[in-house]
């Protein structure tokens, strides 16, 4: 007797070893000869295939994932800037709120109609909170009191911008501190301020991603001063001179 002839087609079945067991010796046979590719039995290429696809779909669905999950995560970060109503302080305060980590940006100057129409104009670019924190960096109970709202909010730093500044004075004036102006704004009342808020800063940071604080300098110590010679006996400008006496801003 002849077997009838078998028709393959792409489509292939699998059979278990049971089904295989209950078939006789001769079909059995007939099966072997008429299967010559085995398609439930993957060849290695088409196994290499597969694992690289799998690989590769794995791999370059991970950086999307962690966009993903990096825009679903709510920003948690707080900043606090020094002189951020113009000029390079605003223009800060803007960039932190377009990056999306910052939920919260303290604006801390002297002038609070200058710097609520900054928090006016800069609060539809994106979710984060503005506001306005009083500080007069022209008197260091000022910077204590602004240090003593701040912690009162209860809130984090992660970022600190010590940004605000004076210059091109023209003749010498006083703090109520007694100090001359420029460097009590410049450099001390930013000292005390950074001190202050050290508990804060430290216990915010963390291994991989710790609290910052950055200090805004300026060209204008390009300028020749006493200072770029070491003379340090001076630096109140007691003599009465104005910028004249060393024109630098934030170091």
């Amino acid at each position: 007797m002849v077997a009838a002839p078998v028709e393959l087609t792409s489509t292939s079945v699998c059979i278990s070893q049971s089904q295989h067991a209950r078939t006789s010796p001769a079909q059995q046979g007939h099966r072997l000869l008429a299967r010559p590719v085995d398609r439930c039995q993957p060849t290695r290429a088409q196994w290499f295939r597969q694992l690289a696809g799998l690989f590769l779909g794995t791999v370059l669905a991970q950086p999307n994932r962690a966009r993903a999950a990096k825009q679903q995560e709510k920003p948690k970060k707080v900043a606090l800037i020094t002189g951020a109503s113009t000029g390079i302080g605003k223009a800060t305060a803007e960039q932190l709120c377009r990056s999306g980590m910052y939920s919260t940006v303290l604006l801390a100057g002297h002038n609070e109609a200058k710097t609520e129409a900054t928090i006016q104009e800069l609060s539809p670019l994106s979710s984060t909170k503005l506001e306005f924190l009083p500080l007069e960096l022209a008197s260091f109970q000022s910077v204590r009191e602004a240090v003593k709202e701040f912690q009162q909010m209860q809130l984090p730093l992660h970022t600190l911008v010590c940004n605000a500044a004076v210059m091109a004075l023209p003749e010498r004036q006083v703090s109520s501190d007694g100090n001359e102006l420029q460097l009590e704004v410049n450099y001390l009342s930013h000292f005390l301020l950074v001190n202050l808020l050290i508990p804060q800063l430290a216990a915010t940071g963390v291994d991989g991603d710790p609290a910052r604080i950055i200090n805004v300098s300026s060209s204008a110590h390009f300028v020749r001063s006493p200072l770029a010679f070491g003379d340090l006996t001076d630096l109140n400008l007691s003599g009465g001179e104005g910028d004249g006496g060393f024109l630098l801003v934030i170091l």
